[in-house]
């Protein structure tokens, strides 16, 4: 778990209990964009990596390697 889910969680706390202010609010609609695009985003590079295989395309099976990388370093 990173920072982002840490604050999200966080966050969800917070709310169960009172009203978030505006800047936590704010802070939850950033994080929450963030972990929605991350997980789309690795959602898409785990479902094209098996089509590159099949299709032997490997310079496309690279491409999507090194895109799965860079959304592994966002967790």
């Amino acid at each position: 778990m990173n920072a982002v889910d840490r604050r999200i969680v966080e966050l969800a706390i917070i709310g169960k209990h009172r009203p978030l202010t505006a800047t936590e609010a704010r802070e939850w609609e950033e994080s929450r964009r963030y972990a929605i695009d991350r997980e789309w985003r690795l959602a898409r590079v785990l479902n094209l990596m098996p089509l590159a295989r099949q299709t032997k395309d490997w310079t496309w099976a690279e491409e999507l390697a090194r895109e799965y990388d860079q959304v592994m370093k966002m967790f």
